[in-house]
């Protein structure tokens, strides 16, 4: 039944069936509105980096597969899935582990950054609508950070050359916070260095093991789409507060983004309301 805005053209003959399916398009865009109002009232934003912020979670998957390739072993989905979840350290001990390798997980950590360095900070571009969407959180003075499992040297470098570090108060890294997103103490910690409370505080996410920690501790949690998850992403519409496609469907309103400079349709509403992470 496809409706745009609250108007919407049924496809159905029925006028009782017709009648219930407006009902529910506009309680759809009323509850969408009331989540938005939400978000926008929010004192802090707290943005994961990797396939949030930037299109990068390639970079990794490649540098990995080049890094066993150069060893004449096979990189695979399951190694991927293992170790999607981790962070840098933890990722670079499970390679030394799973393959047995004479080295240690430093030298790994060594190896695999040499790979992927330059391509990170030269090729990897920001999401769509990611940069006008930082511009207008800041306009509205809304304090911002970003809290990564990747390492400080790669996301201040990446941010600094797309031209957005400055929107941030800092950048909580895996340097900082030694465990991966299945647990919420990354975004616990970025909110006590930004002078908020979870519950004044947005985390942008997108994969549903970091949604639901975050959902879990009290935060209100925005998914983003990512093609890299796609089959996580039906999960992450059932926990988190709001879901969108893409940083052009969430609006900062009152700093010169009307609405229909927004791409790809209305934002998706999850089925959970404030007080019911990927």
């Amino acid at each position: 039944i496809p409706y745009h805005r609250g108007f919407f053209v049924l496809s159905v003959q029925s006028g009782a069936v017709q009648y219930w399916c407006g009902v529910f398009c506009c309680l759809t865009e009323l509850k969408k509105a009331a989540i938005l109002y939400l978000v926008n009232a929010m004192k802090s934003f707290i943005f994961d980096l990797d396939g949030t912020l930037l299109d990068s979670l390639s970079v990794w998957a490649d540098s990995d597969r080049e890094f066993l390739r150069r060893l004449g072993y096979d990189y695979d989905s399951k190694h991927s899935a293992a170790m999607k979840s981790m962070y840098f350290d933890a990722a670079c001990q499970y390679l030394a582990d799973t393959f047995s390798l004479t080295f240690s997980a430093e030298e790994v950590g060594r190896q695999i950054l040499e790979i992927a360095q330059k391509r990170y900070m030269n090729d990897i571009e920001l999401k769509p609508g990611a940069e006008r969407f930082l511009r207008d959180a800041k306009c509205r003075g809304i304090k911002m950070c970003v809290a990564t499992s990747n390492i400080r040297v790669l996301a201040e470098g990446a941010l600094k050359n797309r031209g957005v570090l400055e929107y941030f108060e800092f950048v909580l890294t895996s340097d900082d916070v030694k465990c991966g997103k299945e647990s919420p103490e990354i975004f616990l910690r970025a909110a006590e260095m930004l002078g908020a409370k979870p519950e004044d505080t947005v985390v942008f996410e997108d994969s549903f093991h970091a949604v639901k920690s975050a959902k879990e501790a009290g935060f209100t949690v925005v998914g983003l789409y990512n093609p890299a998850f796609m089959e996580e992403f039906d999960k992450i519409r059932k926990i988190a507060d709001l879901t969108a496609e893409n940083f052009y469907q969430l609006e900062i309103p009152g700093c010169g983004s009307p609405i229909d400079r927004r791409l790809g349709g209305t934002v998706s509403v999850s089925s959970a309301s404030k007080g019911s992470k990927g």
